[in-house]
């Protein structure tokens, strides 16, 4: 039989391959077993939270090869499902580190010919090759650390990187009581394995700072698990505004159980406006659907500016006449809806509702947004036009907030998270 040559054993490094990809299923097993169990329990949560995040992209691979073999999320792996997603991570990295060292090797001179030039080569080649290998170890060290250091800021710095924007938007209609009415949008805040109750603390205080008018919740409080339900929505009942605060729920509120939401919304004073709607009457007061009756029965309407929701697109039924429908055409009115696409659901569209504003989240701006490129994936049916910010759709304008948390992959890059100041004038 003929010998495995060295090269060959070089090629196909199964032994440190093979630790390698153990070493990395030991960290997401560990992961798993211990700091994603701690985290829920309200220990650490900032520090764990790096670490689930870093244990999560490590896992990714086989995270999404068992979501294509059995059909499951993947922030919801459990039971047998969890076994065959750390096979398939093993997997993937044993082959995948066997391959780069099969590449690595071809890319190299073969030692025989690299000898000979040492052998025949003049007293000053052997000082250009050292150049050339200190060169090369040196964009190496620089490439690792420009990968290492994009990582990190993207899994930590970038996150907690809350920013304050501020946008003016015109309303027809609006009363004059009304010009310049400040309403502060806190979209998907995401509390979960990925962050904290801190953060959400931090987003609080720096809500109650802006002094706003009306605090205005845009769904996806949650990530993953139930158990981050009470925490988050207690936190946020700690929001304070001078008129008051309503809110809807989102897809990820429904996945992680939005019968138990809606009760500690409810426990937390905090009103959900699915499928329905608030006044805010031109004294600056919050009324509900009453005033409407009232006005009517007096023979006229009421002045002020109706904030109208929707259940969510994608897992609840969203009625826009439920929440739209009696108003007299003159008065203005905002809609939220946690998922833009709305603007362009068959249903609103045929329903010719006037909204002058629509109010969103969802798309997280993207998370990762590329010089040149834009955002790489917006869960959209309309690609990047309701990625962020300002957007007209066929019938109004939509104002797409950034979000506060995390979703899918626990980075942002080049999508700072934002709460959003609307200060509202007369057009």
């Amino acid at each position: 039989m003929k010998p495995v040559s060295n090269d060959l054993k070089h090629l196909w490094s199964t032994p440190r391959a093979m630790r390698i990809a153990l070493a990395m299923c030991a960290f997401i097993a560990v992961d798993e077993l211990l700091c994603l169990r701690l985290h829920k329990q309200g220990v650490m949560q900032g520090l764990l939270g790096v670490i689930n995040s870093l244990a999560y992209v490590l896992g990714f691979p086989g995270a999404a090869a068992n979501s294509l073999l059995t059909r499951c999320p993947t922030e919801h792996i459990a039971g047998a499902n969890w076994v065959l997603y750390l096979g398939c991570n093993f997997v993937l990295y044993f082959i995948g580190l066997c391959t780069l060292a099969r590449v690595k090797h071809l890319f190299q001179p073969s030692r025989r010919v690299f000898v000979s030039q040492l052998e025949n080569a003049s007293s000053e080649k052997p000082v250009n090759l050292n150049r050339r290998r200190l060169f090369k170890k040196t964009f190496d060290i620089a490439a690792g650390c420009t990968m290492s250091g994009a990582m990190g800021y993207s899994l930590v710095m970038e996150p907690g990187e809350i920013r304050i924007t501020n946008r003016k938007i015109g309303i027809r209609d609006l009363p004059t009581e009304l010009n310049g009415l400040r309403l502060a949008q806190v979209s998907d805040v995401h509390h979960g394995p990925w962050l904290s109750i801190e953060h959400v603390r931090e987003v609080v205080r720096r809500t109650n700072e802006l002094e706003a008018d009306m605090v205005l919740l845009t769904g996806d409080y949650v990530y993953a698990s139930p158990v981050y339900i009470e925490p988050v929505v207690a936190e946020l009942a700690k929001i304070k505004s001078r008129i008051g605060m309503v809110g809807i729920l989102g897809n990820h509120d429904w996945w992680d159980r939005g019968v138990p939401m809606k009760k500690a919304f409810a426990d937390n004073g905090i009103n959900l406006i699915d499928n329905s709607r608030v006044f805010i009457s031109s004294d600056r007061k919050l009324k509900g659907e009453k005033v409407l009756a009232d006005s009517q029965a007096d023979g006229g309407y009421a002045r002020g500016l109706w904030i109208a929701g929707v259940g969510d697109l994608w897992e609840d039924l969203p009625d826009y006449h439920a929440a739209l429908h009696g108003i007299p055409e003159q008065m203005p009115r905002l809609l939220l809806a946690h998922n833009p696409d709305a603007a362009e659901d068959p249903k609103f569209l045929a329903g010719k509702y006037r909204v002058d504003l629509m109010i969103s989240g969802h798309t997280h701006g993207g998370q990762v947004r590329l010089p040149g490129i834009g955002a790489v994936i917006v869960p959209s049916k309309f690609g990047q036009k309701y990625a962020q910010g300002l957007v007209q759709s066929p019938t109004c304008p939509v104002f797409v907030s950034k979000g506060i948390g995390l979703s899918g992959l626990p980075v942002r890059f080049g999508v700072p998270p934002e709460i959003v100041v609307l200060e509202l004038e007369r057009a």
